[in-house]
């Protein structure tokens, strides 16, 4: 895989965010059990700002981070 900058998202995917199957069925059990929480979690009352996940797949897809994390690191460039 190409690690330029014009595959970012590809490489945010395949290095960040794959995960095994096993690991897909444990996240949606999670996701099914605690939405409600998670979804609380990630919604901000001073800002009015909510991130709330759309759905289980959406969940597993971002796991560990935040909905809106994955645009910030397009923006990180490593200088050697």
């Amino acid at each position: 895989m190409s690690l330029a900058s014009s595959n970012t998202d590809e490489v945010i995917g395949e290095r960040l965010l794959a995960k095994t199957e096993d690991a897909h069925v444990a996240l949606r059990d999670v996701f099914a059990g605690k939405s409600d929480i998670i979804n609380n979690q990630l919604s901000f009352v001073g800002n009015s700002i909510s991130l709330r996940l759309k759905d289980a797949a959406e969940f597993v897809a971002v796991y560990p981070f935040a909905p809106t994390s994955s645009p910030c690191y397009k923006d990180i460039r490593i200088h050697p």
